[in-house]
């Protein structure tokens, strides 16, 4: 059927009428016609609108319904055919404040160069088509479809609400500036980002649970002032892994947080000093783009039991954090059996949680070493721990111990950071002199045992040559001498 002038319909409740039978089964409803050079104006002044499908499956002779409980303008050329709606280029389609669309399984298709401005709520168990329209979204858009519903590309959402056990999906960047509700489903984003509010409103998240929160990319704008119990409801593509972050101090700027987490494929890097057997399987990545004000914030990642490798003790999980290149340890904050913060953290990162690796452990004590004076000397110790520990030589010559560099005592030392350290032609001054080892990583460290050096000097060697002299005669002596320490008597 053509609807070639303009038409007013008014009605609360369902309307039908014979005279406008929408045989939707591989046929189409078109609105064309012009006022004023434009597209024509259809009005439906009520409560909500219902696109329905055919009662019958499709028979030829069966009506579809209409039922009309809404203020809708359409003020386009639209087409209705098979499953969509089409708004094609230079028309727009207008949803009224307070009204209510059902798409039902209709697919919404936004063509190049149209536009869709919604004010109200528009509920749909299909698709909306971006294909590079203009669009406000001053309302509320309900996905309570059956199947996987994606958001259009570069969306920007008033509210938004996800009713649907299938999920929704990100093609491009999505935004949703008010409100967004999950009843059923997670959206997820792949490598695409969902943005939550505006800068300096964090917008509203609600409802986010087991199988309804965000997997992938979440940016959410961080409010000014005092800001607690910040949520991001985000997951991996089984299980609900929220963050939530306390900020101490007002929070400044207009800026906000990226945030996403997803299960590991082994064990934490070693470098994190977390044990390779007892540790929460999954990371966290939370980064920080022009949040200012506060003081330092405190992190709480929740997980969930299938998380946990190697039975580990909650009441003893840390959390590590990794800027890239640096791991750091953090402060312990409340911990519970699917639950760990940390205190007081000023920079931002990727957070991973387990049990601490147990701090190295000295088991090589080094020896005491005695030499004789211009031989070389060598102190051994080792030590166990995870990652391996550091290595770092300390000297005591009677003052305190001391780390060994290139330069002490005239630079005869070499190796100092290692479990071997050679002292090369050692004085007798340094006799005496105590060496130890301290071993440290991540976790903590350890101190070997002190050992004593003793450089023994060389006994004096030398041989004379008798001569026969006259009394009163004059005499030349000789001494060549050999081992000792200068300076040499000699006495007549």
């Amino acid at each position: 059927m053509f609807i070639r002038q303009n038409q007013t319909f008014f009605g609360n409740g369902n309307w039908k009428s014979k005279m406008l039978v929408i045989k939707i089964i591989w046929c189409c409803l078109v609105f064309a016609g012009s006022v004023k050079a434009q597209a024509p104006i259809i009005d439906i002044l009520t409560n909500s609108l219902t696109i329905k499908e055919p009662a019958g499956g499709g028979g030829e002779e069966t009506d579809s319904l209409l039922n009309f409980h809404s203020l809708l303008n359409f003020n386009s050329f639209a087409t209705l055919q098979c499953g969509s709606i089409t708004i094609n280029s230079g028309f727009a389609m207008i949803t009224k404040y307070g009204g209510t669309v059902e798409m039902g399984c209709y697919n919404l298709v936004l063509k190049p160069g149209s536009k869709l401005v919604h004010n109200g709520r528009l509920r749909t168990q299909a698709y909306l088509l971006d294909t590079r329209a203009t669009k406000t979204y001053g309302g509320t858009v309900i996905f309570n479809g059956t199947t996987v519903q994606n958001m259009p590309s570069e969306a920007a959402f008033n509210n938004f609400t996800l009713d649907n056990n299938a999920g929704s999906g990100l093609p491009g960047n999505s935004g949703i500036s008010g409100k967004l509700t999950f009843t059923n489903g997670k959206i997820t984003t792949a490598n695409n980002r969902l943005t939550v509010g505006f800068p300096g409103n964090a917008g509203i998240i609600t409802g986010a649970g087991t199988g309804k929160y965000i997997f992938g990319n979440l940016r959410r704008h961080v409010p000014s002032g005092t800001v607690v119990n910040f949520s991001l409801p985000i997951g991996d593509s089984g299980n609900y892994a929220p963050a939530s972050i306390d900020f101490e101090g007002a929070v400044a700027g207009t800026g906000f947080l990226d945030a996403s987490t997803l299960a590991l494929t082994g064990p934490p890097p070693v470098a994190s000093g977390l044990s390779q057997t007892k540790y929460i399987n999954r990371k966290w990545k939370v980064d920080n783009i022009g949040v200012t004000g506060f003081t330092s914030y405190s992190p709480e990642f929740t997980f969930v039991n299938s998380d946990k490798i190697g039975t580990p003790n909650t009441a003893l999980l840390v959390i590590r954090k990794f800027d890239g290149s640096t791991w750091s340890t953090t402060t312990n904050g409340t911990r519970t059996p699917n639950s760990t913060e940390a205190l007081g953290i000023t920079t931002f990162s990727e957070f991973y949680i387990g049990e601490a690796a147990p701090i190295p452990s000295v088991v090589t004590q080094p020896d005491d070493v005695t030499v004789c004076y211009s031989d070389d000397a060598v102190f051994i110790s080792s030590a166990s721990g995870e990652p391996m520990p550091a290595v770092q030589w300390q000297r005591n010559d009677g003052a305190g111990f001391d780390n060994i560099d290139g330069t002490t005592d005239g630079g005869i030392y070499s190796d100092f950071n290692t479990d071997t350290l050679k002292l090369s032609n050692p004085e007798v001054s340094v006799s005496g002199y105590l060496y130890r080892a301290i071993y440290t990583n991540i976790n903590g460290s350890d101190t070997s045992d002190a050992a004593i050096l003793t450089v023994n000097p060389l006994i004096m060697a030398f041989s004379c040559q008798t001569d026969d002299i006259c009394q009163l005669g004059n005499a030349e002596v000789t001494i060549e001498v050999s081992g000792g320490t200068a300076p040499f008597t000699v006495t007549a």
